[in-house]
């Protein structure tokens, strides 16, 4: 195929891919950060899942009571909300953060919103600004001691939600912190490393991107957007698909748009035979301007699934050579996954590393109620 990088799944065989370890390359975030998973401890570059924070804690209808100090315990910091957004009511929302330096810390803490969608691009929800119940545009999280957590002093409320557009089936939440220096001010995103380092890199940033699926049919189906803004350069994609909690099931993905060379982008049907692995598809080549839906599908086979199991739907950016020493330079290369896709895919995708930048999480409930 012109124009595509050997390192391909090839389209017939989709390749079962082990779960990354952790990071050889990882630092200490120096700052008051949000977590992007529970595992991470403030490590950057972050180890995926990247979009399922617990520190943007979703009330729902109803208000906690004493929030500061609730939500700040050692107990609390080990749990998470759950994911609902109650549609056409009033939603309240929480943000908390852990002092990773050795001084104390202040921090504002703004909250945005935007509709679901595989890779967020700031441009979708930099207007997408939710108030605090006294109708300010930040909160503030101060005098914050080191080691300790902290939880913003007023609380987000997001008024009378409404549906979100068509082609997204939930709401993804995105919390910023901040000093009186405005050390880490709104992203300036200009190519695909930009993106993948304001993800793994900043944990002054964080973003809850998961909805919940009600009960367990034998087979179903989800809808993703994936948009490729109009500025952005022609690059190479890989999509991969990863769960947990529906062993010998059966995934497969496809796309309301052929890629830049007039390939399909997709998944064919395949066995889910091992829990918490990754299929990865055939790499894709798409321009500034792509705009489409991506539809995953689930089917049981007769087959339960697991309590709480999930679906994660990834899209990674394939690097170029000309980008590898500003990639190396950011550390933005997880080598541990680099290395197992090498070994799962293709060997020839060691030389041509792969950077995280979105991804869309369904998880399994016994019953939802009014779910965005």
């Amino acid at each position: 195929m012109p124009n595509t990088p050997k390192a391909r799944i090839p389209a017939s065989d989709p390749q079962v891919v082990p779960a990354p370890q952790n990071n050889l390359d990882a630092a200490t975030f120096n700052g008051v950060y949000l977590r992007p998973n529970f595992s991470n401890g403030g490590l950057v570059p972050a180890q995926g899942p990247l979009c399922t924070s617990p520190d943007i804690w979703i009330a729902g209808t109803q208000p906690v009571g004493n929030f500061q100090s609730a939500l700040a315990t050692a107990a609390s910091y080990q749990t998470e909300s759950s994911s609902n957004i109650s549609q056409g009511n009033d939603n309240y929302i929480y943000v908390r953060a852990l002092n990773g330096t050795s001084v104390a810390q202040s921090r504002t803490v703004q909250l945005y919103y935007a509709p679901s969608a595989l890779i967020l691009w700031p441009s979708q929800w930099q207007n997408n600004v939710i108030k605090t119940d006294q109708g300010n545009a930040m909160a503030n999280i101060s005098d914050l001691a080191a080691g300790q957590v902290g939880v913003a002093d007023q609380t987000f409320l997001w008024p009378n939600v409404q549906p979100p557009p068509a082609g997204s089936d939930h709401y993804c939440l995105l919390a910023q912190l901040n000093d009186a220096n405005n050390d880490n001010p709104f992203p300036s995103i200009s190519s695909q490393l930009d993106l993948a380092a304001l993800i793994a890199n900043n944990l002054g940033w964080g973003c809850r991107n998961v909805t919940l699926i009600a009960g367990g049919p034998a087979t179903f189906q989800f809808e993703a957007p994936l948009t490729i803004p109009q500025f952005m350069p022609t690059g190479t994609y890989l999509l991969l698909v990863n769960s947990t909690g529906f062993l010998n099931w059966t995934t497969w993905f496809t796309c309301s748009q052929a890629d830049a060379n007039g390939n399909p982008i997709a998944l064919p049907p395949t066995e889910i035979v091992v829990d918490g692995g990754f299929l990865g598809a055939p790499a894709c080549t798409l321009a500034g301007g792509f705009d489409a839906i991506i539809t995953l599908y689930m089917q049981s086979n007769g087959n339960s699934a697991s309590p709480g199991a999930s679906v994660t739907l990834s899209c990674l950016y394939m690097t170029n050579p000309a980008e590898t020493e500003e990639m190396v330079r950011r550390r933005l290369v997880d080598w541990n996954l680099n290395a197992k896709l090498g070994r799962a895919l293709d060997p020839e995708i060691a030389p041509t590393p792969v950077v995280f930048l979105g991804a869309q999480t369904w998880q399994l409930v016994p019953s939802s109620n009014n779910v965005s």
